[in-house]
């Protein structure tokens, strides 16, 4: 059995609806047994982030509009008229229901935050009951699955911890009930034990799909997307990135760590626990093997599998006598207070602390963090120094040391003294991050994989 997840950017279009039903089909009538994972349809969900948020009425009404007749239009291109009467009425009913939703009012930002999470579930919702009418037009037993029913969570709304032993047991049961159903259920949605709706952050149809693939003791958890796979390198900005056929685990998780938007990262933890091998496919092209992640050891020409870029981050550097004691401390104070930070990376040295981190409000936490460091660690920090709106590309494979990067620049000290502002040096993934101005990254990118990849005559078997 395999649990194949299909993306919004899969879900695009009727054309891209229709290359996904294609290969549902294909594997149905090759009496394969398979578990549908599926997204919102490509930008509903932003779509319904917006509308949770806005507070004029003629703006919701515009983006419900939208929506609706998006699906609307969906449903009549798959359906012959007389096909229709079912799929349009769930499709109302469930649309009323976030209409009605979006009358409520909150003051309590907790409420709100809850609130929020429950609107910005309904594109699974739609999407999921669509495919399975699809599916049952031609007497194919589907079965839509509302996953709130199975995934339960904590409270911590739009990024909610899965109760796994739970979860898994429901899964389970589930699974075994049905199995001789195809499963359609909805990614990234989940619900609390008291039945509130939550979500796992955006990309989480991903950990969906790994979820219920640990829980049934898949034999593969597929990711459907609209790339051929993982790239040693964005094909977007390097034109000679390179696919990359099978990576292990753990080089996956820093693949998606530092930046790599094809997987997302809590999906291999499931998977690494009960050795679910992962394939990504494209959709677009699914004859093509894409790239397999398993737990097996690589052989490879080369020892960089990749470079990965996150533009946006912000380094915080922080001198201390003490940086071991510092660090813990303040990661247990940013969890306890809360901060609107997303840490993608902190380091220890001899005598300072490097955080990497996201903030929508880099003032707001700015303040946070130095009163954290000043007041809460008893002065202990002896300088704070911030860069802001920088780009990360990180080296990732085996990386001995910071002067990797000197090295391949020897020939042009110049560029490299100018362009790189800090590298970051993580002893435990052996990854070596370089942070540079925007304006300076697509050619420090290309300039490294040229380097480091493309004239080592990298192979990946």
């Amino acid at each position: 059995m395999k649990v194949l997840k299909f993306g919004g950017t899969s879900l695009g279009s009727q054309e891209a609806i229709m290359k996904v039903l294609s290969i549902l089909m294909k594997r149905i009538n090759n009496n394969e047994k398979i578990i549908v994972v599926v997204s919102a349809f490509s930008g509903v969900t932003d779509q319904l982030i917006e509308l949770s948020t806005l507070q004029k009425n003629g703006k919701k009404q515009d983006i419900l509009f939208s929506i609706k007749n998006r699906h609307i239009n969906i449903i009549t291109s798959l359906f012959t008229q007389t096909e229709q009467e079912n799929t349009l009425q769930q499709f109302e009913n469930v649309f009323q229901e976030l209409v009605n939703a979006l009358h409520l009012d909150f003051n309590n930002p907790y409420e709100t935050k809850k609130h929020q999470d429950y609107i910005i579930g309904f594109g699974e919702r739609f999407s999921a009951q669509i495919i399975t009418s699809f599916l049952n037009k031609y007497n194919i037993n589907a079965l839509y699955t509302d996953t709130r029913i199975l995934i339960k969570t904590n409270e911590d709304y739009g990024f909610a911890k899965v109760k796994k032993n739970i979860s898994y047991k429901n899964i389970s049961e589930y699974y075994n009930k049905n199995e001789n159903s195809i499963i359609i259920a909805t990614g990234f949605i989940a619900s609390t034990l008291d039945g509130f709706s939550t979500t796992l952050g955006r990309g989480g149809s991903d950990y969906t799909a790994s979820i219920i693939g640990a829980a049934t003791q898949a034999d593969a958890v597929e990711i459907w997307t609209d790339v051929n796979g993982l790239m040693t390198a964005d094909p977007n900005i390097v034109k000679s990135a390179l696919p990359i056929t099978q990576v292990s685990y753990r080089t996956a998780q820093c693949f998606s760590k530092y930046g790599a938007k094809v997987i997302y990262p809590p999906t291999i933890e499931p998977a690494t626990k009960y050795d679910i091998p992962i394939y990504i496919k494209n959709t677009f092209n699914p004859e093509l093997n894409g790239t397999l992640i398993h737990n097996k050891a690589i052989q490879s020409t080369n020892n960089i599998y990749g470079i990965s870029t996150i533009p946006n981050v912000n380094l915080l550097t922080l001198r201390t006598v003490n940086p071991k004691q510092v660090r813990n401390t303040l990661l247990e104070i940013f969890e306890r207070e809360s901060f609107e930070i997303n840490i993608i990376e902190h380091s220890v040295d001899e005598e300072s602390i490097n955080l990497v981190f996201i903030s929508q409000n880099i003032s707001a936490s700015v303040i946070k963090i130095e009163h954290a460091t000043r007041e809460l660690l008893n002065h202990q920090v002896d300088n704070i120094q911030l860069l802001q709106g920088l780009s990360m590309i990180t080296i990732i494979g085996k990386v001995s040391s910071n002067s990797t990067v000197k090295d391949i620049f020897s020939d042009n000290l110049n560029t490299y003294n100018f362009a790189v502002k800090s590298m970051v040096y993580n002893n435990e993934l052996e990854t070596l991050s370089i942070f540079t101005e925007r304006k300076y990254q697509d050619q420090l990118l290309n300039d490294l994989h040229e380097n480091l990849i493309t004239s080592n005559e990298f192979v990946n078997t």
